[in-house]
């Protein structure tokens, strides 16, 4: 029972912090921003990143979008500290939910050459992986 409260506590955390949304249309061949979310994880001390890919076909609502990507980044953080001998337990998970609600931007990428839809959660903060590893 208390799991089950948790988990709703949680799911509904997240569906009501709606991350900010930026939208952009762009080639394959020739991208910057295609090439620079390449890499999924921490691409610097201020930046942590991870990717969802799409075709165009996909029926899956902003919404549903948003949601499957936040739990994947609550996942990787989590995996993260585990790696690094820090257990995941409910206060971690709350810090890491409002550091992705706080600092996350979801960001729409259109390749309109393979014609599929890249989203990215971009999370920056001074010193993230200090701040992470401090969890």
């Amino acid at each position: 029972m208390k799991k089950a409260l948790f988990a709703l506590t949680a799911i509904i955390f997240i569906s009501g912090c709606a991350a900010k949304v930026e939208s952009t249309k762009t080639a394959s061949g020739d991208s910057d921003l295609i090439k620079k979310y390449q890499k999924e994880g921490f691409i610097s001390n201020n930046e942590y990143v991870t990717i969802i890919i799409k075709s165009d076909k996909d029926s899956s609502s902003m919404a549903d979008i948003e949601n499957q990507i936040k739990n994947r980044t609550l996942s990787s953080f989590q995996k993260y500290l585990s790696e690094n001998g820090k257990q995941p337990d409910k206060n971690r998970r709350a810090k890491i939910l409002n550091l992705i609600n706080d600092f996350g931007t979801l960001k729409k990428l259109e390749d309109t050459q393979s014609k599929r839809f890249i989203y990215v959660l971009s999370i920056k903060k001074d010193n993230l992986k200090a701040f992470i590893g401090e969890f």
